[in-house]
């Protein structure tokens, strides 16, 4: 007989959810690892770009960040 283990659930507290739900574990990657970007073209995620300490950009704006530019 198998014995079921309790599961933990946390809650996170983001500023905004997005729209897509499989769009929550790149959010919460980019957070907990203090990312200074999330690289997508995800129009979901995209739309998101104002809401938290990370940027949410495309390729080309991450390349053109003079954060990014320094780094190289």
């Amino acid at each position: 007989m198998r014995s079921e283990l309790p599961v933990l659930i946390e809650h996170f507290h983001l500023p905004t959810l997005p729209i897509d739900p499989d769009d929550v574990a790149f959010i919460l990657c980019a957070d907990n690892g203090k990312a200074t970007h999330l690289v997508s073209y995800d129009n979901h995620l995209l739309e998101l770009d104002d809401r938290y300490q990370f940027r949410i950009c495309r390729t080309v704006e991450f390349l053109q960040d003079p954060r990014v530019s320094q780094a190289r």
